[in-house]
C-alpha cells in the first residue's frame, strides 16, 4: 500500500467505543496493581519494597527528564494533524530525534552518577537494572496512539504487558533478596509495548527528507511542558527520595504503600478521563465552541463522578486496603492513606485545569508556574517534616504542593473555567451524594468486622447509594443513562 495515495485514516471512532477501550484499559492497570502489590509487599518486605521503589523514582527522574514533555505535547499534536499524514509523520520523525538525542545525554548523565556518586554506590546493581526504563519509556510512542483514539490497539498492548508483568513477578520473586529482579521486571516492562507499536507505526507515517525536518518550532511550546512536567516529577518522585535518604529504607516503603495505592486511583481517573484530549484539541482548533465546551463539561462531571467517591472511601476503608494490599506489617500506612485521598480530588482538578483548558489555549506557561511553586513548597516541607514525622511528613509535603499547584492554575484560568461545570451547582451533587454514601459506609463498616468481606461490601453498597443519590438530585450524566437504559427496557 502507498501511505501518500491511501492513508490510514486516524480519528473515526466513536467516543462511546474509545471510552469503552479505555475503560478496559484503565479497569487493568487499575485491577492488576492490587494483584502485584499484595504479593511484593509481603515478599520483599517494608526494606526490599522500600529499596525498589527507592531506585524506581531515581530513574522515573532521567525518564521524565529525557521525555522533554513529548508525551503531552506530541499527543496534543498528533490530535491537531488529523489525516494529514506529511505533517503527521513530519511531526513523528521530529519528535523521535528530539527524544534519541535526549535519551542519549540522559544516560551519559545517568551512567556517570551511577559510577561515581558514592550516594548510589551501595546499591550500584539495582540502579542498573532499573536503567533501561529510560530507553524504553520514552522511545514506545503510546502517546501517538492515544492522539489517533487507537483505545483498542492500546487496551490489547496493555493486557499483553501486564499478564507479562503479573507471571514474571510470581514466577522470579520469591524472596526479599529478589528486589533487583522485581525492579527489572518493573523497568523493561515497556520493551512489549515499544516492539509492538514502533511495529505498526509504518501504517501511519511515511518518509520525510531530513532537510525537510524543523525540530526548532517545538522547542518553545515543549520548554514550558517539559518545565511543568519536570516540577510534577519532583513532587510525585522526590518523596520516596528524600523519605528513604532521611528516614530509611522501611519508611520508604510505608511511604509507597500509601502513596502508590492512592496514585493508581489518581491515574486511573485521569487516564479515562484523557479519552476527551483528541476531541478536545480538534474542537478547538477548528475553532467549534460549542462541541468544545460539551467535551469540557463531558470530562469535568466525570473527572467529578469517579473521585469524590473514592476520595470518600478511602478514608473509611484505609485499614481495610492496606491490609489487603500490602498486609499488617504497613498499618503505618493506613494513616497515609487518609492523608492523601483528598489528593484524588486535588489532582483530579489540576489535571483537568491543566491538560483541557491552559494547554489548549496555549498557556502552558501558567502551568509550569504553577506546578513550579508547588514543587518548591513540596521540597521545603519536606526538609522539615520528613524528620519530624518521617513518611508522613511527604505526604503532608505533597498535600501542600498538590493545592499550591491548584490554587495557582484556578488564578490563572479563572475567565477559561466559565465555560466549564467545574464550580456549578451540578458539581455539589457529587459531593451531596458522597457525604451519604460515607455515612452508610461508616455504619456498615462499625458493623461488619471481616477484612476483605469488610471491604467488599462497603463498596458495592457504597456504589449503590452513591448511584441511587445522584439520581435522585437528577445528576446529567447517571440521570441520562438511566433515561436511556429505560428506554431500553421499553423497547
Amino acid at each position: 500500500m502507498n501511505t501518500l495515495l491511501d492513508p490510514v485514516k486516524i480519528g473515526h471512532n466513536s467516543l462511546s467505543a474509545n471510552f469503552m477501550w479505555n475503560l478496559l484499559r484503565l479497569a487493568l492497570n487499575l485491577i492488576l496493581p492490587f494483584v502485584i502489590l499484595p504479593y511484593v509487599s509481603r515478599v520483599l518486605g517494608p526494606a526490599g519494597f522500600g529499596k525498589s521503589e527507592y531506585a524506581l523514582s531515581i530513574v522515573t527522574f532521567f525518564v521524565l527528564f529525557t521525555a522533554l514533555g513529548i508525551p503531552v505535547y506530541g499527543l496534543r499534536e498528533t490530535a491537531r494533524t488529523g489525516n494529514d499524514i506529511v505533517l503527521r509523520s513530519k511531526m513523528i520523525w521530529e519528535l523521535t530525534l528530539l527524544l534519541a538525542v535526549s535519551v542519549c545525554v540522559g544516560y551519559v548523565i545517568y551512567f556517570f552518577l551511577v559510577l561515581v556518586t558514592p550516594f548510589f554506590r551501595t546499591d550500584r546493581a539495582i540502579f542498573y537494572a532499573v536503567a533501561p526504563a529510560i530507553f524504553l519509556t520514552n522511545l514506545n510512542y503510546e502517546w501517538f496512539y492515544i492522539g489517533i483514539e487507537q483505545q483498542r490497539q492500546i487496551a490489547i498492548r496493555t493486557l499483553v504487558s501486564k499478564i507479562a508483568q503479573i507471571c514474571l513477578i510470581f514466577l522470579l520473586v520469591k524472596n526479599p533478596s529478589d528486589f533487583i529482579i522485581y525492579s527489572c521486571i518493573m523497568a523493561c516492562l515497556p520493551v512489549i509495548i515499544l516492539v509492538w507499536n514502533v511495529a505498526r507505526l509504518k501504517k501511519y507515517v511515511c518518509a520525510v527528507p531530513f532537510a525537510e525536518l524543523d525540530i526548532n518550532r517545538h522547542t518553545k511550546p515543549l520548554a514550558a511542558i517539559f518545565l511543568a512536567g519536570l516540577a510534577i516529577n519532583v513532587y510525585t518522585n522526590i518523596d520516596t527520595t528524600m523519605v528513604g535518604a532521611i528516614a530509611g529504607d522501611s519508611a520508604a516503603g510505608f511511604y509507597a504503600a500509601s502513596n502508590k495505592t492512592v496514585r493508581i486511583v489518581i491515574i486511573f481517573i485521569a487516564s479515562l478521563a484523557s479519552v476527551f484530549i483528541p476531541r478536545i484539541e480538534n474542537a478547538f482548533h477548528s475553532g467549534n465552541s460549542g462541541e468544545y465546551k460539551k467535551q469540557l463539561s463531558g470530562s469535568v462531571r466525570l473527572m467529578f463522578l469517579l473521585g469524590v467517591p473514592c476520595c470518600f472511601g478511602m478514608f473509611i476503608l484505609a485499614p481495610e486496603i492496606i491490609h489487603i494490599i500490602a498486609g499488617s506489617a504497613y498499618k503505618e500506612s493506613v494513616l497515609g492513606i487518609r492523608l492523601l485521598c483528598p489528593v484524588v480530588i486535588i489532582a483530579g482538578c489540576a489535571n483537568f485545569t491543566a491538560l483541557y483548558v491552559l494547554y489548549p489555549n496555549h498557556k502552558e506557561k501558567y502551568y509550569t508556574i504553577s506546578v513550579a511553586s508547588g514543587a518548591a513548597g513540596n521540597i521545603v516541607c519536606n526538609a522539615i517534616l520528613i524528620p519530624l514525622y518521617r513518611q508522613n511528613g511527604a505526604i503532608i509535603g505533597t498535600l501542600a504542593a498538590e493545592s499550591i499547584g491548584l490554587s495557582m492554575q484556578l488564578f490563572y484560568a479563572r475567565k477559561l473555567l466559565k465555560d466549564t461545570e467545574l464550580f456549578s451547582i451540578n458539581t455539589a451533587k457529587f459531593f451531596i451524594a458522597a457525604c451519604v454514601m460515607t455515612a452508610a459506609v461508616w455504619v456498615l463498616h462499625r458493623i461488619i468486622n471481616q477484612t476483605a468481606f469488610t471491604f467488599i461490601t462497603c463498596v458495592l453498597a457504597g456504589a449503590a447509594v452513591y448511584a441511587l443519590m445522584l439520581t435522585l438530585l437528577h445528576e446529567k450524566t447517571v440521570f441520562g443513562l438511566v433515561n436511556q437504559l429505560k428506554k431500553g427496557a421499553l423497547r
